[in-house]
């Protein structure tokens, strides 16, 4: 059998995520794939701890339902032959595959695979917009990419083949899924003009917690992922070749920062005009990483903070006090947005909405009107209209 070319061998390139997030992983090696029909349309991938398997989306390759054993150094081992055809998904449960079967919306279908490739169960999807299949230990999980309303991953109980669990993902193209026993890992492609990231998300917080970004050498097509329980393997075009190749990165790092405000909306109640008022403003992180807010601004500059404030680092788990300011400049109700942008890479931007109504220090006096026109009014005793003027302080 052809074994793929291995371009990178112990070739380190550390890429850090997104600044200060302590996610960070090493490219260890990237093995191009062969220049056929099935490997280039290569989708489906999956590990059983030893070796890593992969499947083709392709439709016109003569073996387009094989299964495509490599081992963890990249030379290609193996193969199971199936009829099932075109695949976009695949993963290993330990015992058996799930292999993705992309038909028709009538016959696209989860199908439960021995290790021999005999099928031995078939659950329709009811649709051909699936991308990638991840086992959790106790359920399947796979992505949907169409249409964007709907776009996410999802989890189903393959005994009652219902869905117990959704994770909204960032973008409307989500491709190949992993999970490492913590975090789940998912691949999004740019059809939507989404960033090309493989996004790493924290079911214990129901949240995105770092990411990866999808940058050279790798090109683009993200495509499947897989967990071998030290690395992980995602399948892409790279760049100036034309095959796709198999890229195996080691991930290391706590985490990212993950903002919580507690409120969305500061209320300063009156002030008085020409003075400060302040309210205090709790920023918590809950995430595992640092969380680094680095700039805060006002779209109405009655509202402000200490310009040497920022930036502001908040240890995982930690929080930190901010004052924001009001000074009135006259009399009346006064409203605004306060930003806050952070290294969160699922939130970058949080705001607030503020309010707050500037006041009059000493008795000052103010009527309702300056002027009132009584109109036409009969001469006489029965010529009498009231008005009903109002003095405020």
């Amino acid at each position: 059998m052809q074994n793929p070319r291995m371009i990178f061998r112990c070739m380190t390139i550390l890429i850090f995520f997104w600044a200060n997030l302590l996610f960070s992983q090493t490219l260890l090696n990237v093995y191009e794939l062969p220049g056929e029909a099935y490997f280039n349309s290569a989708y489906g991938l999956t590990s059983d701890s030893s070796s890593i398997w992969l499947s083709s989306g392709s439709t016109s390759a003569g073996n387009a339902g094989q299964l495509t054993r490599f081992d963890l150094n990249g030379n290609q081992t193996g193969s199971i032959q199936t009829t099932l055809g075109s695949s976009q998904g695949l993963t290993w449960t330990g015992t058996h595959f799930w292999y993705f079967r992309r038909a028709t919306t009538a016959t696209s279908a989860f199908v439960k695979l021995l290790p021999d490739g005999t099928p031995v169960d078939t659950i329709l999807t009811g649709t051909n917009y699936v991308s990638g299949l991840c086992w959790d230990g106790d359920g399947l999980w796979y992505s949907l990419y169409y249409p964007n309303e709907d776009a996410a991953l999802y989890k189903m109980d393959v005994t009652t083949q219902t869905i117990v669990d959704t994770i909204q993902t960032l973008g409307d193209q989500p491709q190949g899924i992993a999970f490492d026993g913590q975090f789940f890992y998912y691949a999004m492609d740019n059809n939507d003009g989404d960033a090309e990231n493989i996004y790493i998300y924290d079911p214990a917080k129901s949240d995105t917690v770092g990411l990866i970004p999808i940058a050279d050498p790798i090109s683009t097509s993200p495509r499947g992922l897989a967990w071998d329980g030290n690395h992980l393997w995602l399948v892409a075009d790279p760049v100036g070749t034309a095959q796709r190749a198999l890229f195996e990165f080691e991930i290391s790092g706590g985490g990212a920062g993950n903002i919580d405000l507690l409120t969305s909306l500061l209320n300063f109640g009156l002030t008085e005009v020409a003075t400060v008022d302040s309210v205090a403003l709790n920023i918590l992180n809950i995430g595992n990483g640092t969380l680094t807010v680095d700039n805060i601004s006002f779209d109405n500059p009655l509202f402000f903070i200490e310009n040497d404030l920022l930036p502001i680092n908040i240890p995982a788990s930690g929080n930190q006090t901010v004052w924001v300011y009001f000074s009135p400049d006259t009399a009346g109700n006064q409203s605004g947005t306060m930003s806050i942008f952070s290294n969160d890479p699922a939130e970058p931007e949080a705001q607030l909405s503020l309010t707050a109504r500037g006041m009059f220090s000493n008795p000052t006096i103010g009527l309702i009107a300056d002027s009132h026109d009584f109109g036409n009014i009969w001469v006489g005793q029965e010529g009498i209209v009231e008005w009903e003027l109002q003095v405020v302080n």
